[in-house]
């Protein structure tokens, strides 16, 4: 089977035909996962892809436990930095169309939820109930203690490939969730998971989240004892 040269975007429109065709859940009552851009998918990463998207909303999004956790759960830092669009762009290959605009503390657990579940992001229209999302894939191998990176500013989750989308099945559906809360402003206080719970008292909201839909998609979670449920 050939592949896609690493640089070439997938296109939404096919990608969005095929997920159809494998019978990705239509339901209307429950947030949808809606792709954007795709960047450095070969072939073999576009059907991966439709694997995990498919189980993020067949076994965390469309799970009423799932939505109970969040409501119930006992979040830390729920600290958020709002982005905002601007009304002017930048020129280049990724134009700057976002910027800092306030930042909060103590978000409710209402709030968490509405945030995810009408799909807050600033892709497209803002609470339409769609997860949007623009991924891409770095090959780069190093020594890291993160999975991957967002952008808030270009709305855009980059993944490491050898720790997320190479992985078990379900590892790359949690992490893309995990970076989503980021989207929605969720930021950490450290970098390094240990330093950001001490800081925090326990786990903010993008990490509970990622737990959340770990245990959910049958995925091995560290630290049992502070997961939400």
């Amino acid at each position: 089977m050939g592949y896609f040269d690493k640089k070439t975007r997938v296109s939404r429109t096919v990608i969005l035909t095929i997920l159809f065709s494998c019978g990705v859940s239509a339901q209307t009552s429950w947030p949808k996962v809606t792709l954007g851009s795709l960047e450095n998918f070969t072939q073999g990463d576009s059907l991966r892809l439709m694997e995990e998207i498919h189980v993020l909303e067949t076994k965390v999004l469309e799970n009423r436990d799932f939505w109970e956790a969040v409501k119930n759960c006992d979040f830390k830092c729920s600290n958020r930095l709002r982005i905002r669009k601007k009304s002017t762009l930048r020129e280049g290959t990724y134009p700057r169309k976002y910027k800092r605009e306030t930042f909060r503390k103590d978000y409710t657990n209402e709030e968490i939820y509405q945030m995810l579940f009408n799909g807050n992001d600033l892709i497209g229209v803002e609470n339409d109930g769609e997860i949007n999302l623009n991924l891409r894939l770095d090959d780069k191998k190093f020594n890291t203690v993160t999975n991957g990176k967002t952008s808030g500013f270009y709305q855009r989750i980059t993944s490491y490939r050898s720790k997320t989308i190479d992985r078990e099945k379900g590892t790359y559906a949690a992490h893309i969730l995990h970076e989503y809360m980021h989207l929605l402003g969720f930021i950490h206080k450290s970098q390094k998971t240990k330093r950001n719970k001490r800081k925090c008292g326990g786990n903010d909201v993008p990490y509970s989240i990622g737990k959340l839909a770990k245990q959910f998609l049958g995925l091995e979670v560290v630290g049992e004892d502070d997961l939400c449920l």
